[in-house]
Protein backbone atom coordinates (compact mmCIF):
# COMPACT_ATOMS: atom_id res chain seq x y z
CA UNK A 1 0.00 0.00 0.00
CA UNK A 2 1.20 3.47 -0.80
CA UNK A 3 0.16 4.50 2.75
CA UNK A 4 3.29 2.72 3.98
CA UNK A 5 5.65 4.93 1.98
CA UNK A 6 7.35 8.11 3.09
CA UNK A 7 7.97 7.18 6.73
CA UNK A 8 9.09 4.16 8.74
CA UNK A 9 6.13 2.03 9.83
CA UNK A 10 5.44 -0.67 12.36
CA UNK A 11 2.95 -2.98 10.67
CA UNK A 12 1.31 -4.82 13.58
CA UNK A 13 -0.94 -7.79 12.83
CA UNK A 14 -3.22 -8.59 15.75
CA UNK A 15 -5.63 -11.47 16.18
CA UNK A 16 -8.83 -9.90 17.37
CA UNK A 17 -10.11 -6.59 18.70
CA UNK A 18 -11.25 -6.70 22.31
CA UNK A 19 -9.23 -9.83 23.13
CA UNK A 20 -7.13 -9.43 26.26
CA UNK A 21 -3.74 -10.02 24.62
CA UNK A 22 -4.44 -7.72 21.67
CA UNK A 23 -5.80 -5.03 23.96
CA UNK A 24 -2.68 -5.29 26.15
CA UNK A 25 -0.45 -5.07 23.09
CA UNK A 26 -2.42 -2.15 21.67
CA UNK A 27 -2.22 -0.31 24.99
CA UNK A 28 1.55 -0.85 25.06
CA UNK A 29 1.88 0.54 21.51
CA UNK A 30 -0.32 3.50 22.51
CA UNK A 31 1.79 4.27 25.59
CA UNK A 32 4.93 4.36 23.42
CA UNK A 33 3.30 6.18 20.51
CA UNK A 34 4.80 9.61 21.33
CA UNK A 35 8.26 8.01 21.33
CA UNK A 36 7.62 6.23 18.01
CA UNK A 37 6.51 9.57 16.58
CA UNK A 38 9.69 11.25 17.86
CA UNK A 39 11.50 9.00 15.37
CA UNK A 40 8.92 9.63 12.63
CA UNK A 41 7.62 6.06 12.90
CA UNK A 42 3.96 5.31 12.25
CA UNK A 43 2.16 2.41 13.91
CA UNK A 44 -0.53 0.60 11.91
CA UNK A 45 -2.56 -2.28 13.32
CA UNK A 46 -4.06 -4.80 10.88
CA UNK A 47 -6.72 -7.45 11.54
CA UNK A 48 -9.68 -9.08 9.86
CA UNK A 49 -12.19 -7.08 11.90
CA UNK A 50 -14.92 -5.02 10.31
CA UNK A 51 -14.05 -1.29 10.19
CA UNK A 52 -16.80 -0.49 12.72
CA UNK A 53 -15.33 -2.97 15.20
CA UNK A 54 -11.83 -1.52 14.78
CA UNK A 55 -13.16 2.01 15.20
CA UNK A 56 -15.07 1.12 18.38
CA UNK A 57 -12.11 -0.78 19.85
CA UNK A 58 -9.77 2.13 19.09
CA UNK A 59 -12.19 4.58 20.67
CA UNK A 60 -12.78 2.43 23.75
CA UNK A 61 -9.02 2.09 24.31
CA UNK A 62 -7.91 5.57 23.25
CA UNK A 63 -5.74 4.26 20.43
CA UNK A 64 -4.38 7.10 18.32
CA UNK A 65 -2.72 4.97 15.66
CA UNK A 66 -4.33 3.63 12.52
CA UNK A 67 -6.19 0.32 12.43
CA UNK A 68 -6.72 -1.22 9.02
CA UNK A 69 -9.15 -3.96 8.17
CA UNK A 70 -8.52 -6.90 5.92
CA UNK A 71 -12.00 -8.32 6.39
CA UNK A 72 -12.33 -9.18 2.72
CA UNK A 73 -9.02 -9.61 0.89
CA UNK A 74 -6.28 -10.36 3.49
CA UNK A 75 -3.68 -9.18 0.98
CA UNK A 76 -1.26 -7.64 3.50
CA UNK A 77 -1.50 -10.62 5.82
CA UNK A 78 -0.75 -12.98 2.94
CA UNK A 79 2.13 -10.81 1.71
CA UNK A 80 3.83 -10.78 5.11
CA UNK A 81 3.00 -14.36 6.08
CA UNK A 82 0.59 -13.37 8.84
CA UNK A 83 -2.43 -15.08 7.27
CA UNK A 84 -3.54 -18.36 8.77
CA UNK A 85 -5.45 -20.84 6.63
CA UNK A 86 -6.84 -22.52 9.74
CA UNK A 87 -7.93 -19.46 11.75
CA UNK A 88 -10.18 -16.60 10.75
CA UNK A 89 -7.66 -14.11 12.11
CA UNK A 90 -4.09 -13.14 11.30
CA UNK A 91 -1.18 -14.49 13.29
CA UNK A 92 0.16 -12.07 15.88
CA UNK A 93 3.35 -10.67 14.37
CA UNK A 94 4.86 -7.33 13.39
CA UNK A 95 7.16 -5.86 10.78
CA UNK A 96 9.29 -2.75 10.82
CA UNK A 97 9.37 -1.13 7.38
CA UNK A 98 11.63 1.70 6.28
CA UNK A 99 10.34 4.85 4.58
CA UNK A 100 10.43 3.11 1.20
CA UNK A 101 8.27 0.25 2.45
CA UNK A 102 11.17 -2.21 2.57
CA UNK A 103 11.39 -4.71 5.41
CA UNK A 104 13.93 -3.87 8.12
CA UNK A 105 12.92 -6.29 10.87
CA UNK A 106 10.29 -8.93 11.44
CA UNK A 107 8.85 -10.17 14.70
CA UNK A 108 7.22 -13.55 14.17
CA UNK A 109 6.92 -14.57 17.81
CA UNK A 110 5.80 -11.85 20.17
CA UNK A 111 4.85 -11.40 23.81
CA UNK A 112 1.91 -8.94 23.74
CA UNK A 113 2.80 -6.81 26.76
CA UNK A 114 6.51 -6.43 26.00
CA UNK A 115 6.63 -6.58 22.21
CA UNK A 116 6.04 -2.84 21.58
CA UNK A 117 8.95 -2.00 23.89
CA UNK A 118 11.21 -4.39 21.97
CA UNK A 119 10.21 -2.77 18.68
CA UNK A 120 10.93 0.67 20.10
CA UNK A 121 14.34 -0.46 21.34
CA UNK A 122 15.14 -1.68 17.84
CA UNK A 123 13.97 1.63 16.36
CA UNK A 124 16.29 3.53 18.69
CA UNK A 125 19.17 1.26 17.69
CA UNK A 126 18.47 1.77 13.97
CA UNK A 127 17.64 5.47 13.93
CA UNK A 128 19.89 6.62 16.80
CA UNK A 129 19.15 7.95 20.24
Amino acid sequence: RSDLLGHPTVLWFYNQAYSEDCSDEGEAFQSLLPHFRDYGVHVVGVAYEQPETNQAWASDNGFQFELWTEASNRRLARTYGAHSDTLDMPRRMSFLLDDGGDLLLEYRSVEPKTHPGKVFSDIRAIYGE
